[in-house]
């Protein structure tokens, strides 16, 4: 098992990977989900069901030190079989013992499967502060039509909070615009390097 650690924006992310010969693969599909079917008085139904279909690759390899080892993976829509020389590739995070498998590569046929929507999820900075204040401002703006609505505006003190008021909700707007940019753009940044990374690795 070969390793190789990236620092990304004081993230650490470690690549693991494997390469043997496959010794065995069985390709198994599953269905995962449920609902539920609901009967009305009407004589009417309405159902509430969610299913999806898994494809499961069972991988048997042999290393090059002659040691067997077993993969389950999911969704990679790959093809391989007996005598094959794949590689498997792993990605953990910060000092977690645990990983998503994110690559496979197979050497004899040059298939190439990268689960590029696991790295984007990885590697999505923090919404927070974006969520915040997209639900700040419409806050404020609805509070400034209860304010016009209401019809309270009889003192000039009323028409300074109700003028603070929309300047407040207008900048939030600003601000929840801008935040959308920077976290596209930090998003988006964070992948590309951490892909960039995954390239890089001689497998």
């Amino acid at each position: 098992m070969k390793e190789k650690k990236v620092r990304i924006n004081n993230r650490n992310y470690k690549f693991q990977w494997l390469k043997g010969t496959v010794l065995e693969v069985k390709t198994l599909a599953k269905t995962v989900g449920g609902g539920t079917i609901y009967s009305h008085p009407n004589m009417s139904t309405s159902s509430d069901i969610n299913i999806s279909s898994i494809e499961q690759l069972d991988i048997f390899l042999d290393d090059e030190f002659g040691n067997e080892h077993a993969f389950k993976l999911e969704n990679f829509n790959f093809s391989c079989r007996k005598g094959h020389k794949i590689t498997i590739i792993k990605l953990l995070i910060n000092n977690s013992k645990s990983g998503s498998f994110i690559g496979l590569y197979n050497h004899n046929t040059r298939e190439h499967r990268i689960k590029d929507y696991l790295l984007k999820t990885i590697t999505r900075p923090s919404s927070a502060l974006f969520w915040l204040v997209g639900i700040f401002a419409p806050f404020l703006i609805g509070l400034a039509f209860i304010y016009l609505l209401a019809d309270v505006l009889r003192t000039e003190e009323d028409f300074i909070l109700l003028f603070s008021i929309i300047c407040t909700g207008f900048v939030s707007v600003l601000l929840w615009v801008l935040l959308i940019i920077m976290y596209q753009s930090r998003k988006s940044s964070r992948f590309k390097k951490l892909r960039n990374a995954y390239n890089a690795l001689n497998i």
